[in-house]
């Protein structure tokens, strides 16, 4: 589970690029975020997670 996680992060949280075949990879189309007490639909969260790779640059976790 560790590697999944971490092959998790790496692939759609710290790659540059957006890549919705990634997400749907690693996320559930049931999948529902909370997000400042907003909660979020899988699509909703591929279109946040899209407008954080246009506003962040570089990030690591």
């Amino acid at each position: 589970m560790e590697g999944f996680i971490r092959n998790l992060f790496k692939d759609v949280i710290e790659n540059e690029c957006y890549d919705e075949k990634l997400i749907d990879k690693y996320f559930s189309d049931e999948y529902v975020q909370c997000v400042n007490n907003v909660n979020l639909d899988f699509n909703t969260f591929k279109k946040h997670i899209q407008k954080l790779k246009s506003k962040v640059k570089k990030h690591h976790v």
